[in-house]
């Protein structure tokens, strides 16, 4: 019996001794650096558990987490998760306006802001989540978010996605939503969430053609050096410079190699140039379609040997776990251990930074509660997300803001009650409790309204003409809700032209022609569409762009038409070129930017990039830079005064732009260089610097790389575009400066 008691007591004893020594390993020991912590676990991990570790980036395949390792107490991980405004495809969470729509706010804080409302949501469900052990697909705190591909052609399905068609606004945008979503490191022990800029490189469609459905899964992407370097790859330094753990690489090849099997540019570029410490992840599927898409290895050793030397860290699956076979690849001698345990190290280290290494106790995050979820604060900010990103592209008559004078209205279209086409692709679920449609907010504010969709769904194949025809007819003022929806353009499927959906343009001319009242237009939709016989037309006194709105789309839309409390007259501006056709820009499957986006076109929009009306009446009293030249890696300051003379409180957006007349090198015709949204109540008059840096100034060289060269430098500062047809009324200041050695 004593032998018994004996040994029982050793067995409890070594439990107890098994647990001091996982608690008390190196990689938990807090007072360690970062590295020495990172450096002790990876050198603890077999080869196979590193291997499994780099294959399970996600996914909805089965066992989509990241295994634990129970010898050392290591728990699962789910690296897969969609941020793109809210915790996206994961249950109940505030929606946010669609990424296009934070691009046409202009303001770098509203981008922050939901940056920063989208982690504490994605945190409160993910302490939920391991609370009760659950390590499923969009439960973690590692985000394929933001989007920061160019807006490079007006039919790209996935152009709502994006922040635009600008390099230096989509820049802006990325490293907004990088700092709001994972707020500092620097500072904090802890990030709330790690964020992952996407699709590195030059991916921006196209999605599919008419005969081949997975053209966006083996497109060639033939780019320039000089594009990739002035168009594609500036805003993935912004998302670097802002401390992003991640990127993740695209579908396409470029320039005949897979992202996801390009040395260069996963580790030349990122890693060498850049100084990338993060990790990539590839997109979903990305390695097994380097053999059954793109042909460019024929097996599943080739390819996981291809993505790992190019420097992949992460395998994001489709159907299968290509990186599964590494071990095959180690014994055949294709890579090296060394290599495999380099790649998992930036793993460790984001999960370290979230905390899963340091006692719960010690992290702030551990105990933000689910209550913030749709809480009254993050659902006032996506009403003034989506109310600061309406852009205002007709105002007839000063029309607008309306007066509660209207007693009948009809509120017309396939969009005025269709929550689903206005929350956009990459949505959180829709919270029928938190979402007012367009009918259900402009509703509000009539006596007498009426509903008439005309269509029963967006593509619209026809119409209930007589229905639209006799509503129309008897009210004061007929509000049109036409568009895309995300059923006609998104991931996957691009649009074939400008035109409208199915009948909405004959649903629309059915309005001008027999609407008794004026005619307000709204368009739902991610790029430009036809509706220039609209804005030709007298009967139809506004037209506004509201892009994809989410669960605030009545709400924001009713305070914006009758301006009702501060903060809301139209501030949007146009985050691209809203072409008459898409003829007027060359072929999606063209990479080229010549005469694509504002920086190359020299079309005639119907509406400019940057256009946008307000309520308010802007004066642009004074410009000064602070010398009349620069040296060459030093900077000036400009100050810009600007006035509301008008009768309303209004945002204005001040817009710099820059060229280059003395360019010896091919260089846009214009290039934003700096934003500024401000409010000013009547008669207020400010002043705004800027800073010109030689940084901005770079252009591209093909033999020396980037170069500032000297002589004139043009300024224009308004709240628009110089030389352009389409006019906002504010002025243009102008100046000039000259570059010296």
């Amino acid at each position: 019996m004593n032998l018994c008691i004996f040994i029982y007591l050793f067995a409890i004893l070594s439990s107890i001794s098994a647990k001091l020594t996982l608690k008390d390993l190196p990689f938990r020991n807090t007072t360690l650096k970062w590295e020495v912590r990172v450096d002790d676990l990876v050198k603890r991990l077999k080869v196979e558990e590193i291997i499994s570790m780099i294959s399970h980036g996600g996914s909805l395949m089965p066992n989509p987490a990241t295994p634990a390792i129970p010898r050392l107490g290591i728990k699962p991980y789910m690296f897969d998760d969609e941020c793109l405004r809210g915790d996206a495809q994961a249950g109940k969470a505030t929606a946010f306006p669609e990424a296009i729509n934070l691009g046409a706010t202009f303001n770098a804080d509203i981008f922050a802001q939901v940056g920063m409302a989208t982690s504490y949501e994605l945190r409160a469900k993910n302490n939920n989540y391991t609370k009760y052990g659950y390590y499923g697909w969009h439960s973690g705190l590692s985000c394929f978010s933001p989007m920061i591909n160019i807006m490079r052609h007006p039919l790209w399905g996935r152009n709502q996605e994006s922040y635009g068609e600008d390099p230096f606004l989509t820049g802006i945008g990325a490293s907004n939503f990088v700092k709001g979503l994972q707020g500092d490191d620097k500072k904090d022990r802890f990030i709330r969430a790690s964020a992952g800029c996407k699709h590195f490189a030059a991916y921006a469609g196209p999605e599919n053609t008419k005969n081949d459905s997975a053209r966006r899964l083996k497109f060639n992407a033939k780019v320039s050096e000089r594009d990739l370097q002035m168009t594609h790859y500036p805003a993935f330094k912004e998302c670097l410079l802002a401390g992003t753990y991640s990127v993740m690489c695209s579908y396409n090849s470029v320039n005949g190699v897979p992202s996801c099997a390009n040395k260069h540019l996963l580790t030349d570029v990122l890693r060498k140039d850049w100084k990338f410490k993060g990790y990539v992840v590839s997109d979903e599927g990305a390695i097994e379609f380097l053999i059954s898409q793109h042909k460019y290895v024929n097996n599943s050793v080739d390819a996981a040997s291809a993505a790992v030397n190019a420097g992949c860290n992460l395998e994001l699956p489709a159907s299968k776990n290509i990186y599964l076979n590494l071990n095959d690849a180690l014994k055949q001698k294709k890579t090296t251990e060394t290599t495999l345990r380099e790649l998992a190290k930036p793993l460790i280290y984001t999960r370290m930074r979230l905390g899963e290494f340091d006692s719960p106790y010690d992290n702030p995050w551990r105990s933000i509660p689910l209550s913030v979820i749709q809480s009254p604060e993050h659902r006032m900010l996506s009403l003034q997300a989506a109310m600061q990103s309406f852009v205002l592209l007709k105002n007839q008559n000063d029309f607008l803001p309306m007066d509660n004078r209207i007693i009948r209205l009809a509120v017309v279209g396939p969009m005025a009650n269709n929550s689903k086409e206005l929350f956009g692709d990459y949505s959180p679920d829709i919270d029928p409790k938190y979402t007012t449609t367009p009918w259900k907010g402009l509703n509000f504010m009539t006596e007498w309204g009426i509903l008439a969709t005309g269509c029963s769904s967006t593509l619209c194949p026809s119409y209930n003409a007589s229905e639209v025809e006799n509503v129309v007819k008897s009210v004061d003022l007929s509000i049109v809700c036409l568009g895309t929806g995300v059923t006609f353009a998104k991931e996957g499927h691009d649009r074939q032209n400008l035109s409208l959906p199915g009948q909405q343009e004959q649903l629309m001319k059915t309005v001008i022609k027999h609407s008794k009242g004026p005619i307000i237009l709204l368009v739902f939709s991610a790029g430009p569409v036809d509706i220039k016989f609209a804005d030709d037309s007298d009967r139809v006194v506004a037209i506004v762009q509201c892009f994809y709105p989410a669960q605030e789309a009545g709400e924001a839309i009713r305070r914006t038409l009758w301006m009702a409390g501060p903060g809301t007259s139209f501030g949007g501006r146009l985050p691209y070129t809203w072409y008459t056709s898409a003829d007027q820009t060359p072929h999606i499957n063209n990479y080229t930017m010549h005469e694509r986006t504002y920086r190359y076109f020299t079309g005639t929009p119907l509406y400019p990039f940057g256009y946008g009306l307000s309520y308010g009446r802007f004066e642009y009293t004074s410009i000064r830079l602070s010398n009349p030249t620069m040296q060459k890696g030093k900077s000036i300051k400009l100050n810009v005064g600007v006035k509301n003379v008008g009768r309303y409180q209004a945002d204005e957006v001040i817009q710099v732009y820059i060229s280059y007349p003395n360019a010896t090198v091919p260089v846009p015709q214009r290039q934003l260089s700096g934003i500024k949204r401000v409010t000013l109540s009547p008669g207020e008059e400010i002043n705004q610097e800027f800073s010109i840096t030689s940084k901005l100034l770079e252009v591209w060289h093909d033999t020396k790389g980037f170069i500032v060269e000297e002589g004139k430098v043009f300024i224009w500062v308004s709240g628009q575009q110089p030389y352009q047809k389409r006019q906002t009324g504010a002025n243009i200041l102008f100046a000039e400066f000259k570059v010296k050695k």
